[in-house]
């Protein structure tokens, strides 16, 4: 458990992904979680709408730093998807996520993160589905050209999954090498040891994302079908970079 004067004041250990909107550069995209509406984030060689998270479904005004997803998303354009698969050739990639008090029961798919090809031929989903063997799971799933990919499949559950108050970063990352997700509860992480033993997994890397993104109800939380987004979030950090977790 942490006390609420630690949730106040999101980000307290500066580890290397505990990036703000003033950290982000033409790599690396970096949203804070801060008003009403529609938020925009900064960086990642994105400009205009490209750079807007687009408001769905039920989402909450910000307070002290969070904005909560009660069956809400942050849907994300098509250009903004493909900037960081199709139009990425390096096979370099981060994506981290900064939340707190989310549905980790059954009762319906949490979406942490979703993109789906345009041909439906890969994605990228991190969840916690209603159903099936995976139910009550936190899961990543990564597919490209319908193979799996690296960690597809990789589950946490049990006493390995943080609960549902604890505020915990969410981060995969492929730097060419290595294939490689995890969560941490409320530090930063800077390296792959900073992830317990237990909340994270490895593999070789198998396989490049080059498919082009599709939009309409993708993105941060998404509330398309039965994936929806139930849970708070600070921040949202996508990068071109493979390397903002060093593999040590």
């Amino acid at each position: 458990m942490f006390s609420s004067e630690l949730w106040n004041n999101p980000g307290t250990s500066k580890g290397a992904v505990d990036l703000l909107e003033a950290d982000a550069d033409s790599d690396t995209f970096v949203c804070e979680f801060t008003g009403t509406g529609d938020e925009t984030g900064a960086g990642g060689g994105l400009s205009g709408d490209d750079l807007i998270l687009t408001e769905a479904g039920t989402v909450s005004d910000a307070s002290d730093g969070w904005r909560t997803l009660n069956n809400g998303a942050f849907r994300l354009t098509t250009a903004f998807f493909d900037n960081f698969f199709s139009g990425n050739t390096g096979n370099e990639r981060t994506i981290a996520l900064y939340i707190k008090n989310a549905n980790v029961t059954p009762s319906t798919t949490n979406g942490f993160f979703n993109w789906v090809s345009s041909n439906a031929y890969g994605g990228v989903y991190l969840q916690i589905p209603s159903g099936g063997a995976a139910e009550d799971d936190l899961r990543l799933i990564i597919q490209t050209g319908n193979a799996t990919v690296g960690l597809n499949g990789t589950t946490f559950t049990g006493s390995n999954m943080f609960g549902s108050s604890d505020a915990v970063w969410l981060v995969w990352w492929q730097d060419g090498t290595y294939d490689r997700f995890g969560w941490v509860a409320d530090d930063a992480p800077s390296k792959w040891s900073d992830f317990p033993s237990g909340q994270r997994a490895s593999a070789s890397f198998n396989g490049s994302i080059s498919d082009s993104g599709q939009q309409g109800g993708y993105g941060v939380g998404t509330n398309n079908g039965n994936t929806a987004g139930y849970f708070e979030i600070n921040r949202f950090i996508m990068s071109k970079s493979g390397t903002i977790i060093e593999n040590d």
